[in-house]
């Protein structure tokens, strides 16, 4: 344990010391992460799967703060929307912009998480997010978290979707308008990983602020467990596998 201090602090000192290079390096490494699982899930709009352009978005953002880092990821999921449906397009626009309004509003900081959860659920660890955000954030983490998820949900409904947005609807343009919200609100997945994750972070953020012996590893574990009774009573309730 004493070795895990003295290596904390370490880093804590190392990043002082260069935080000015280490903080534009590690949002272009941000950066590059989020516009290539953009690039690779979506990429219906080819010019910006060049790797020019994703460079040289990467390079703006890294002299930008996060909030607008992930403002700019938003940009670049609709433009590829865009190429698929304007309709689409149109509500993932109105929807972003109402998270964002949402988000700034109420929890203007660690704005980095509603990019950072996405990518976990992409790399298929979406029970760690509650875990790391419960040990080294807040309660009010929920917040970038949970729009994550949807942001997530989002980009997973167009890319399953993309045939049937591109096709012409027999419908009327209402009737489509509505059929693409109530697939994308009421996801009765999302709302099951919504509520997995916001418990799990308030579980493993109360007990490891406790003065125990042991309360990281106990919050860990506590954290587990509360995720997957979460999880099994959505099973049970809405029928949904995660």
């Amino acid at each position: 344990m004493t070795s895990l201090l003295l290596f904390k602090e370490y880093l804590k000192s190392f990043y002082n010391k260069y935080s000015s290079g280490i903080q534009p390096a590690v949002k272009f490494l941000f950066a590059l992460a989020m516009f290539a699982a953009l690039n690779m899930n979506l990429g219906y709009m080819t010019q910006l799967t060049n790797p020019l352009v994703v460079v040289l978005l990467c390079l703006v953002s890294a002299v930008l703060p996060y909030g607008a880092v992930v403002f700019l990821g938003g940009c670049v999921m609709v433009a590829h929307v865009y190429a698929v449906s304007v309709e689409m397009a149109a509500i993932a626009l109105v929807l972003i912009l109402v998270v964002a309004i949402l988000y700034f509003g109420f929890k203007p900081g660690d704005s980095f998480l509603m990019a950072l959860t996405p990518l976990a659920f992409l790399a298929r660890m979406p029970y760690a997010v509650p875990m790391l955000v419960g040990l080294g954030g807040g309660v009010a983490s929920v917040i970038p978290v949970s729009c994550g998820i949807f942001l997530y949900y989002l980009l997973m409904y167009v890319k399953q979707n993309a045939s049937a947005l591109t096709s012409e609807a027999t419908a009327d343009l209402v009737q489509r308008y509505v059929q693409i919200i109530q697939s994308i609100l009421f996801n009765q997945t999302m709302m099951v990983m919504i509520a997995t994750c916001a418990v799990g972070i308030i579980v493993v953020y109360l007990i490891r602020r406790l003065s125990m012996d042991y309360a990281w590893a106990v919050a860990i574990v506590a954290g587990s467990v509360a995720e997957l009774l979460v999880v099994f009573v959505g099973d049970f309730v809405f029928g949904v596998s995660v």
